[in-house]
């Protein structure tokens, strides 16, 4: 018995030895791994830092996340300073922030991207981008870029422009070509719901029950594919469309809005408050009243059915900027899809709610190119707030 003991201690001491080496190897390698990428983020540190070209990380909402010296150089700022800005808010035009990052989001990084930048003082830097996309489940969660400034050397000012050029061009011939198909299309689906509405008023009873539920799908989708092709005709108009900045009251135009969508309004019995008092922005007219349809008609459609929609347009002045915010108590949005909804086609409550997911775009497009910006805050469940900020009228 007492032999037997000695023979399992042995093995235990045996096993715990052999448990010990191995613990000892994993902890050896262990350390050579953490070494190994401590030096890493050593050398990239030292390369980030030290780099000639600005160099910048920052998330899809706009947020700066780091940068180096370089980019503090650059434009001016201290390093705080850049990390509490919107990276969007650098680019003296909105819309090319929009092409890189559709041009990003499509091919996963981009080279030599021209576009100029704001400094604090003030100024413009002719700048190419190089940069990369971060994906998570096939969304975009970080941008990785290089600036390099070409403001001072010829050669380069004159590539940056040239490829400006091309691109301009190219974006112009695309739009082009889906103003006219959407047009061509919007013709045949008028001929074609013209008839499917002839056809159900004059000739539905010389059909039977199912040929009748045919038709009415047909006049239900010709309906639909027109609002749809209807949308996109507006979002092209307002990307195309010659900009003329004028002082524009809200108030009166506000009161324009309303009432065109009064039939919306006293359909879902909504109350809708405007609040915005005598501030004038500087704004074209016809973009603005059409970011405010689309900002308004959503805050009434996209409420629960046994909820009364209650709307609020309150404006308030921040420095040199007028603050138009438009809330509702309706659905809301999740914080990780609101960069999404402004994307062109996607609808963030399909079935559910009738729309085209194109109205937030042309929100978006509009603001930007009268040169403010959008942004949201929402409570799912309980409601979302756009706010579009645009220059105050001197």
């Amino acid at each position: 018995e007492g032999s037997a003991l000695v023979v399992v201690v042995g093995a235990v001491v045996g096993l715990l030895r052999d448990l010990g080496l191995r613990l000892d190897r994993h902890l050896t390698e262990w350390r050579k791994t953490e070494r190994a990428l401590r030096d890493s983020e050593d050398r990239y540190r030292m390369l980030f830092q030290r780099s000639r070209d600005a160099i910048y990380v920052s998330r899809p909402d706009g947020q700066i996340l780091d940068v180096n010296d370089a980019m503090v150089d650059l434009l001016g700022y201290t390093r705080p300073e850049l990390l509490d800005l919107d990276v969007r808010t650098l680019y003296e035009d909105p819309s090319i922030r929009e092409e890189f990052e559709e041009a990003i989001r499509r091919d996963g990084w981009v080279k030599d991207f021209p576009a100029r930048l704001r400094t604090k003082e003030g100024g413009v830097r002719d700048c190419l981008i190089t940069a990369s996309a971060r994906f998570d489940a096939g969304e975009v969660v970080e941008y990785q870029g290089t600036i390099r400034d070409v403001s001072e050397d010829p050669g380069l000012v004159e590539l940056a422009e040239r490829r400006t050029r091309e691109l301009r061009e190219a974006i112009e011939e695309l739009e082009a070509f889906s103003y006219s198909i959407s047009h061509d299309l919007r013709t045949h689906l008028v001929t074609m719901g013209g008839y499917a509405s002839i056809l159900w008023k004059e000739h539905r009873e010389q059909l039977d029950e199912q040929g009748r539920r045919y038709l009415e799908r047909i006049v239900d989708s010709g309906r639909r594919m027109d609002l749809f092709v209807k949308d996109l005709l507006e979002l092209s108009r307002v990307r195309r469309s010659q900009i003329k900045p004028v002082a524009v009251e809200l108030a009166p135009l506000l009161e324009d809005v309303r009432n065109a969508l009064e039939p919306a309004v006293r359909r879902r019995d909504a109350r809708v408050t405007l609040d915005v008092g005598g501030h004038v922005v500087q704004a074209d007219p016809t973009l603005l009243a059409s970011a405010l349809v689309n900002l308004l008609s959503n805050a009434v459609k996209f409420v629960p059915p046994d909820r009364v929609p209650e709307v609020a347009v309150r404006a308030e002045r921040q420095g040199d900027m007028v603050r138009i915010t438009v809330s509702d108590n309706g659905i809301g949005i999740e914080p990780d899809n609101v960069e999404r909804a402004f994307r062109a086609f996607e609808r963030m409550a399909p079935g559910s709610y009738p729309g085209t997911g194109v109205g937030l775009a042309i929100v978006q497009a509009a603001v930007e190119r009268m040169g403010g910006r959008v942004e949201v805050s929402s409570v799912p469940g309980e409601g979302i707030a756009f706010a579009v900020v645009l220059p105050a009228a001197l």
